[in-house]
């Protein structure tokens, strides 16, 4: 599920959200080119997963922050 959803400054679109994945709750952050599709260049063709909420409970990614270097 996309919950969260920032525009970089180059126009490059970050999502992130929540999902499970065999049985475990996990975040995903999927970047995307201004052309609406993933970019290749960030994580895994453009998708990071994470397993930060099996250590959170029920946790979710409800907000992005883009770190001043980008």
């Amino acid at each position: 599920y996309g919950e969260a959803i920032k525009i970089q400054n180059d126009g490059k679109i970050l999502v992130a959200g929540s999902g499970i994945i065999n049985s475990k709750k996990i975040i995903v952050v999927a970047r995307y080119m201004t052309d609406g599709l993933l970019d290749g260049s960030f994580g895994t063709n453009g998708i990071v997963i994470t397993d930060l909420v099996t250590n959170f409970g029920s946790s979710s990614a409800n907000e992005i922050v883009v770190q001043s270097n980008g």
